[in-house]
């Protein structure tokens, strides 16, 4: 697994958002359940906006055949509590 720090975490971030329109944000909450918000990636301005969160540690999973997949492998690794199969690239990013 490959570790990303620092400016180089954030240019990835930013080419992995680039192209999509539509994103799920999702928190956890005191009681460790997943809550998600639908968030549109497109506004009147080129600059992109994130929130400022605090994370430890994330991870991505960065399919080869379109994000959809990354959303179904993503999700099929949290129910399942197994890695990601080996069609997807996976990372950290350390904050």
């Amino acid at each position: 697994m490959s570790e990303i720090t620092g400016t180089e975490a954030r240019d990835r971030v930013k080419a992995l958002v680039e192209d999509i329109d539509i994103t799920m944000l999702t928190t956890v909450d005191a009681a460790g359940r997943l809550a998600s918000r639908p968030m549109s990636t497109r506004l009147d301005t080129p600059d992109i906006a994130l929130l400022k969160v605090t994370p430890v540690e994330t991870e991505f999973w960065e399919p080869a055949h379109g994000r959809l997949v990354m959303a179904a492998g993503m999700l099929k690794a949290l129910v399942t509590r197994d890695a990601p199969d080996d069609t997807m690239n996976h990372g950290k990013l350390m904050c």
